[in-house]
């Protein structure tokens, strides 16, 4: 008789009205989510950004100071921290060995130094590739040209110009 009543229990869930039993399976659901996520409302991008303090600091330092200055203003930051640690280092070396002596002063300035050379080399090697492909090759172009005297001469540079920018244009003869 047990068995007979469990499966009239379940014909009646089954057979009673989808529609509401949609609902309240989507309900369940819902309310189950929500229990494991937290009840959050919902935020735009912007307003998320609005309330971040480091994004409205970022915006404000980069507008008030300008992209160049801003950007030496950071690498300006990395380095300072870079030789903190470096000298962090140091002074933890020599209180381990108290004999050693060891001019820290001239090693971190030494330090920092090179650290500035490789902020200048990177610089240089970042401005040599934002040069223009075409005016590249064509300064190249020109270095290995014989002189300009006749007509034909110019006639073949101004061809590898044109080719140069078809090419860099995705166009090709």
């Amino acid at each position: 008789m047990q068995i007979s009543s469990t499966t009239n229990s379940s014909l009646l869930s089954i057979t009673s009205d989808p529609a509401t039993q949609g609902v309240t399976t989507s309900q369940s659901y819902v309310d189950i989510v929500k229990s494991l996520i937290g009840d959050t409302t919902y935020q735009t991008r912007d307003e998320v950004n609005a309330n971040d303090g480091e994004l409205e600091q970022f915006r404000k330092s980069l507008s008030t100071k300008g992209a160049a200055v801003f950007l030496a203003d950071q690498n300006q930051e990395k380095i300072d921290a870079l030789v903190e640690k470096y000298r962090q280092k140091l002074l933890d070396e020599q209180a381990k060995n108290p004999d050693k002596t060891m001019n820290i002063a001239k090693m971190v300035s030494d330090y920092k130094e090179q650290l500035m050379k490789e902020l200048e080399k990177a610089q240089e090697a970042e401005k040599s590739k934002t040069a223009l492909p075409a005016q590249t090759i064509f300064k190249e172009r020109v270095a290995q040209a014989t002189p300009i005297n006749s007509e034909g001469n110019l006639q073949q540079l101004l061809n590898v110009q044109t080719s140069a920018s078809k090419k860099e244009l995705g166009l090709f003869e």
